[in-house]
C-alpha cells in the first residue's frame, strides 16, 4: 500500500480508465452533498491559495485501469460539476478568456484522447445504470436519462453555474489543482487486501447492508474482467431472482446450509465463514450455488414450481406468509429437481404444510416461531427415512410427534377453534384465504372467488349486524345477552361473502334474506350465487341456534378441505431435541442438558448454571448493560453485593439465581432484548424424564 498527498489534476491525467467496480452500490449523493461541494470550491476559488481536502481516494493499480475501492462517490460528482462546467462553455452560457479550456477539461478530466472509439473514450466508467446516464450527458439534451441521480445532479450544477455566473478558469483551476485528498494506492500482489481495506473505510460512512459486504466480499479481490463476468453471470442474475427479498435470500440460504439461523445483523460475518470454510479458494462454485437456490426462491415466491396443482398450494401458503418455511422448501425443492422425489411427494408435503400452517393460525398459535423448526428439518427427514417409509411420511410425523414444542392441532382442537375463534378479527390475508377456500371447496363451480375478495367486489357481511337495532333485538329473542353478542358478532357462523355489503347495513334479517322490491340492484340470499350463503337463505329466522349450527357445519366442512394428515412411520433412532427459548412450552418441571447460544452448546448442571452462563456471555459482550442494572436499586436480579442464592458475574455484579425455571427464562428474554438480540437464538436441550435422583 502507498499513501501520498495528492491534487485531482495528477490524478485524473493517467491514460488508464477510472472504473467503478460492479460490486459497488450505485451512485447516491444527494443535492445537498452537491450544495456542500459546490460552496467549497466557490470558497476557495475567492480566496488565493487556499485548498480543500476531500477525504481519501482508494484504488487498485489494475493493469487495464484504476479499479476504485472508495471515493467513487467524489470522483462520480466530480466528474458531473466538470462536464456542466464544459457543457455550460460550449453552450454559450457562461464565457471564457481561454479558448483552450474545454479541451483542457476534456483531456485532463472527462475524455481518453488516446482511445479512437469514441464510444469508450470516458475517463470515468461507473457501472450498471449509472454509465448510461453519465454518458448521456456528452450528448445532447434530448438523450440525458431524466430520471436518475447523476442527471439530477449535473442539472443543479449546471443551475449554480449559471446562477453565480463563476469564472470558468479560476473555478476549474481550483478543482484542478487546490482540492487535495489522500491517493491511496493498493498492490494486491504484494499482499494488499482490498476487500479488509473497504471495511475498514466503510466502517465509519454511509452503513452497508449485509447483501453489499457479501457482493464486495465475493467480488473485491478478483481481477477487473472476472469480476465483470461474475457479476454478469452469477451475482445480477441473482439479484434479480430475489428482487426486494436479496437479504432475506441469503439468510435463509446459510439457514439452509448451516442448519442454524444467523442473526439479521450477522449475516454478513455467517457467510464470510462459511466461505472461508468452503469455497476459499474458488468463490465461482459459490455464486452458481446462489444463482441456482435464487431462482428456486424466485419460484416459491412467485408460485411457479411445476404442475398447475403445486402451483396452486405454493400460492396459497404466499397467502399464509410461509416465510419461516423458506429454508427447508430450498433444500426440499433442490432435493425434488434432482429426482430424489416426484411430484406426487411435493404435493403431498406442500398440502401438509398448508394444513399444518392454517390450523396453527386458526387456532391461534403464532407461525413467526417455526423458524427453529424448518432450519433443519429437510435434514432430520433425511436422517430418520428408511426403506418403506416416504419422504412425506417422515415429514408427516415430524410435524405431529418430532417436535414437542409446536402443536398440530387435530380435528378436536380444530374444531373447536371455529367455535371460539373471532374470525372478523384475524389478519386480512387470513380471512381472505379463509373464505375464498371454503367458498371454492362448497361450490366446485365457482370461478375467481380469491381475486372478486381481493379487488373488494366480495366483502364480509355480519349477517347479524355489529350495531343491534331493535329489529334485531326482537330478532334474536330476549334470552340472547350481551356475552353471546359478543362472542357470535365475528364468529363464522354470522359472517358470509356478499357484494351488497353496503346495500344490507343493518337491515333486518329478513330483507337481507328476501332481497326488497323498490331496490332491485339489492339480491337477497336466496337469489345469491354463494355457497356460502346457501343455509342462510333457508332459514325463517337469524338467532344464535341457527349461528351454533352453522359454525358447526362449517366446521366440518374445514376438516375435510384441511384434513389431518396421517402416516405409520415410527423412527428406529430417537433424537435429541433442541428446544428454542421463546417456544410454546413447559419448562417448568424439566431438567436441562445443555444450551446453545451464538452456534456453541455448553453442557451444563442445572437451570441456575445456564442463567449464570448465558449472563457470563452477554456480560462479555457488553459490560455497560449489566453495570447499569447492577446500580439500579430497584433491581431484585442484579447486586452489587454477594447475597443467598446469587452467582458472580463479574466483580461487583451477582446474579440472583434463587427463582423458579419461569422467572429464569423471562430474565433471559429481558436480557436479550436490552442485548437487541433474538429471543430465539438460545435453544436448550432437556433430559427425557425428569431425574428425581439427580
Amino acid at each position: 500500500m502507498r499513501a501520498v498527498e495528492s491534487y485531482l489534476a495528477a490524478f485524473f491525467h493517467s491514460t488508464k480508465p477510472l472504473v467503478i467496480p460492479v460490486y459497488q452500490r450505485n451512485y447516491t449523493w444527494k443535492k445537498e452533498n452537491c450544495k456542500l461541494l459546490f460552496d467549497d470550491i466557490l470558497n476557495i476559488c475567492n480566496i488565493t491559495d487556499k485548498k480543500h481536502f476531500i477525504g481519501s481516494i482508494v484504488y487498485v493499480d489494475d493493469p487495464e485501469a484504476y479499479i476504485i475501492i472508495d471515493g467513487q462517490q467524489r470522483i462520480t460528482t466530480i466528474s458531473i460539476l466538470l462536464l456542466a462546467l464544459r457543457n455550460a462553455i460550449i453552450n454559450g452560457d457562461i464565457a471564457v478568456d481561454d479558448d483552450s479550456l474545454v479541451d483542457q477539461i476534456n483531456n485532463g478530466f472527462l475524455i481518453n484522447q488516446y482511445v479512437r472509439d469514441k464510444a469508450h473514450r470516458m475517463k470515468l466508467k461507473p457501472f450498471r445504470d449509472d454509465c448510461t446516464a453519465y454518458d448521456a450527458l456528452f450528448g445532447d439534451v434530448d438523450s440525458f436519462v431524466p430520471d436518475s441521480i447523476i442527471t439530477a445532479n449535473y442539472n443543479y450544477f449546471y443551475g449554480e453555474i449559471l446562477a453565480h455566473k463563476i469564472d470558468a478558469e479560476n473555478f476549474f483551476e481550483a478543482i484542478q489543482n487546490r482540492l487535495e485528498f489522500v491517493e491511496v494506492k493498493l498492490f494486491p500482489t504484494h499482499g494488499d487486501n482490498a476487500q479488509l481495506v473497504f471495511e475498514t473505510i466503510n466502517s465509519t460512512g454511509v452503513s452497508l447492508n449485509e447483501t453489499d459486504k457479501i457482493r464486495n466480499y465475493v467480488l473485491m479481490n478478483l481481477k477487473a474482467k472476472v469480476q465483470e463476468d461474475y457479476y454478469n453471470n452469477y451475482w445480477l442474475p441473482t439479484e434479480r431472482y430475489t428482487n426486494i427479498y436479496l437479504e432475506d435470500f441469503m439468510r435463509d440460504y446459510l439457514t439452509m446450509k448451516l442448519k442454524s439461523i444467523p442473526n439479521k445483523n450477522d449475516v454478513y460475518r455467517v457467510f464470510k465463514e462459511f466461505v472461508q470454510q468452503n469455497f476459499l479458494n474458488n468463490i465461482e462454485p459459490l455464486l452458481e450455488e446462489l444463482k441456482h437456490y435464487a431462482s428456486i426462491f424466485k419460484s416459491i415466491k412467485e408460485g411457479k414450481i411445476g404442475s398447475q396443482k403445486l402451483n396452486q398450494i405454493m400460492a396459497d401458503l404466499e397467502q399464509l406468509e410461509l416465510t419461516t418455511t423458506y429454508p427447508f422448501l430450498l433444500a426440499m425443492l433442490e432435493y425434488y429437481q434432482k429426482g430424489n422425489i416426484d411430484e406426487r411427494e411435493v404435493e403431498k408435503v406442500l398440502s401438509t404444510l398448508e394444513i399444518f400452517l392454517f390450523r396453527r393460525i386458526m387456532s391461534g398459535y403464532y407461525n413467526t416461531g417455526l423458524n427453529k423448526i424448518f432450519a433443519n428439518l429437510h435434514n432430520r427427514i433425511l436422517k430418520l427415512q428408511y426403506a418403506e417409509y416416504t419422504y412425506s411420511d417422515v415429514f408427516i410425523y415430524l410435524l405431529q410427534h418430532g417436535i414437542s414444542y409446536w402443536d398440530f392441532p387435530n380435528d378436536t382442537q380444530f374444531l373447536r377453534s371455529f367455535e371460539e375463534r373471532e374470525v372478523y378479527k384475524m389478519r386480512s390475508n387470513y380471512r381472505l384465504y379463509l373464505f375464498y377456500k371454503l367458498e371454492e371447496a362448497l361450490n366446485r363451480e365457482t370461478v375467481g372467488t380469491k381475486k372478486k375478495i381481493e379487488d373488494g367486489v366480495l366483502t364480509i357481511e355480519h349477517i347479524m349486524p355489529q350495531t343491534l337495532t331493535d329489529d334485531w333485538r326482537a330478532e334474536l329473542g330476549p334470552d340472547f345477552t350481551d356475552e353471546d353478542f359478543t362472542k357470535w358478532v365475528h364468529n363464522i357462523g354470522n359472517l358470509t361473502l356478499t357484494a351488497y355489503n353496503s346495500e344490507y347495513s343493518n337491515r333486518k334479517f329478513s330483507e337481507k334474506r328476501d332481497g326488497i322490491p323498490s331496490i332491485p340492484d339489492m339480491k337477497g340470499f336466496k337469489d345469491s350465487c354463494v355457497a356460502l350463503n346457501k343455509f342462510v337463505s333457508e332459514q325463517e329466522h337469524w338467532k344464535m341456534e341457527q349461528m351454533e349450527k352453522r359454525c358447526a357445519m362449517i366446521a366440518e366442512e374445514a376438516c375435510k378441505i384441511w384434513p389431518y394428515p396421517t402416516t405409520t412411520f415410527t423412527p428406529l433412532i430417537i433424537e435429541e431435541e433442541a428446544i428454542p427459548i421463546d417456544a410454546d412450552y413447559k419448562f417448568k418441571g424439566r431438567y436441562i442438558k445443555s444450551y446453545t447460544f451464538n452456534g456453541t452448546t455448553i453442557q451444563v448442571d442445572s437451570w441456575a448454571d445456564a442463567f449464570t452462563r448465558i449472563v457470563k456471555t452477554l456480560y462479555e459482550m457488553d459490560s455497560s448493560i449489566l453495570y447499569h442494572l447492577a446500580h439500579d436499586p430497584s433491581e431484585v436480579y442484579y447486586l452489587l453485593e454477594p447475597a443467598k442464592s446469587t452467582n458472580p458475574i463479574a466483580e461487583g455484579i451477582y446474579l440472583l439465581v434463587g427463582c423458579d425455571t419461569n422467572n429464569k427464562l423471562r430474565q433471559i428474554h429481558r436480557l436479550l432484548a436490552m442485548y437487541k438480540l433474538e429471543s430465539d437464538d438460545i435453544s436448550v436441550t432437556l433430559y427425557p424424564t425428569k431425574n428425581v435422583e439427580s
